[in-house]
């Protein structure tokens, strides 16, 4: 019907629109990043370094990976307290990857998803620290990457930091075209970010390999449980209250 053939060409106009605003961000963004100049990084502070104010969180949901929960175990031995977080079906089958003096949270719901996982956890331990480094099922992040976090958050220039997000180095775990583009591109990306997002406060947190500071999140009243972009929403909402979200390398 004539109805249908014009619902039909505006639908086809708006993805067109869509896209090319698309591709008009992604060219503004290389163009910006080939003319300004890179943004300084942030101060890190060379008081002594206090690690049992920050809690490490893993968030998992029947994806935990033995591999990575075993690496937690560096973080542990360095004397961060590590908490994993799982929503899965049924408790961790991971005994033997488990790290010494871990400790396991489980809910009786999956209500909110990895946003109602992480409140869960704030509003029953989260009193005892003044930060949270978050981590993934698919996340590791060496000792030295996390006390760089730590020294960042401390330094008394960055207080209205609200979330220090490392830059994302993608490893391999196959050998398809698609992972090999993702690999290679990764660190021109977080280049990019750094000088442009940085540069006019735009960056968002990636929600994984990220120190958040608890006290604002609190304020806020915690995380979001409607949507699944609980990272994005977290990022814009400390926005709103003073607190920004920063790359460091």
């Amino acid at each position: 019907s004539p109805f249908n053939m014009g619902l039909a060409h505006i639908l086809e106009s708006l993805l067109y629109l869509i896209i090319a605003i698309g591709v008009s961000l992604q060219v503004t963004d290389d163009l910006l990043g080939l003319l300004w100049r890179p943004v300084p990084d942030l101060k890190q502070s060379e008081a002594p370094l206090v690690r049992a104010r920050v809690a490490v969180l893993m968030t998992t949901c029947n994806d935990c990976s033995e591999w990575h929960i075993a690496k937690l175990q560096e973080l542990v031995e360095s004397g961060y307290q590590v908490y994993i977080l799982d929503d899965s079906d049924v408790p961790l089958r991971v005994q033997k990857s488990l790290p010494s003096d871990a400790l396991v949270v489980r809910r009786n719901t999956r209500r909110g998803a990895k946003g109602g996982n992480l409140n869960h956890w704030l509003w029953q331990f989260g009193d005892a620290y003044d930060c949270a480094i978050i981590l993934d099922s698919d996340s590791y992040i060496p000792v030295a990457s996390a006390d760089q976090l730590v020294r960042t958050a401390q330094h008394r220039e960055n207080s209205h930091v609200g979330i220090v997000q490392c830059k994302i180095q993608p490893l391999p775990t196959g050998q398809s075209i698609f992972e090999r583009a993702l690999i290679a591109q990764a660190r021109p990306r977080m280049r990019l970010l750094k000088r442009v997002h940085d540069a006019i406060g735009l960056s968002l947190s990636f929600g994984h390999n990220q120190l958040i500071r608890l006290d604002p999140v609190r304020l806020i009243g915690g995380f979001d449980e409607e949507l699944s972009s609980e990272d994005t929403i977290l990022s814009l909402r400390l926005a709103a209250s003073g607190f920004s979200t920063r790359l460091v390398d």
